[in-house]
């Protein structure tokens, strides 16, 4: 079973009972409340190992793979899993079925981060513009493409950022930097709708 450090918040960590949104012109912000979400790590002595006993079943690095669930890669051997429609316990057994044959002599830690970070979801034609004004990856080129994850400062915080389609961006921070992470997309969003995308 998955390590289970906290327990899910029954709360939205912005909106409280009911999930905040946040809609402009061109660009939508969407927190999403209770996302299911499993860290998976192995010991630095079996990633080269883990590597090649995966193959194709783990993500790349800096991409994600999966369609609910996703599985995020963070850093060698280690990756992030998480699920809109799953709960944690549902999202293990998804991942055991697809990884666990493989990689079944590697010892791998599965610790259950579902209320340590926030979740939300940037989408419209000037969600790139939102982001841009505070990440400086040129999310305009090829740095984080359709499929791609990364970790990335947002102002003095870092943030996940996973780009899921051309205009929809799922944003994970920190849940107690999840208010200041939200006021500063909210404010950004209406930056780029009242500019309409012009810097």
């Amino acid at each position: 079973m998955a390590e289970s450090r906290h327990t899910l918040a029954r709360t939205a960590p912005v909106g409280g009972a009911v999930a905040a949104v946040h809609r402009r012109p061109g660009v939508e912000l969407i927190e999403l409340p209770f996302v299911a979400k499993l860290r998976i790590q192995a010991a630095r002595r079996d990633i080269e190992r883990l590597r090649a006993a995966a193959g194709e079943l783990l993500p790349a690095p800096s991409r994600a793979l999966g369609d609910d669930p996703w599985i995020l890669w963070r850093a060698p051997g280690d990756f992030l899993a998480y699920s809109l429609v799953h709960d944690v316990a549902a999202l293990e057994s998804a991942l055991r079925e697809r990884i666990h044959a493989p990689t079944a002599a590697i010892r791998l830690w599965r610790t259950d981060v579902s209320s340590l970070l926030a979740f939300f979801e940037l989408r419209g034609e000037l969600a790139v513009e939102t982001l841009m004004r505070g990440v400086s990856l040129d999310l305009e080129g090829d740095a984080l493409p359709v499929g791609g994850c990364t970790q990335t400062p947002l102002g003095p915080i870092t943030a996940a950022l996973h780009r899921v389609a051309v205009g929809q961006w799922r944003i994970g921070v920190d849940r107690s930097a999840a208010r200041w992470a939200w006021e500063w997309l909210v404010d950004s969003a209406d930056v780029a709708a009242a500019s309409g995308g012009a810097p």
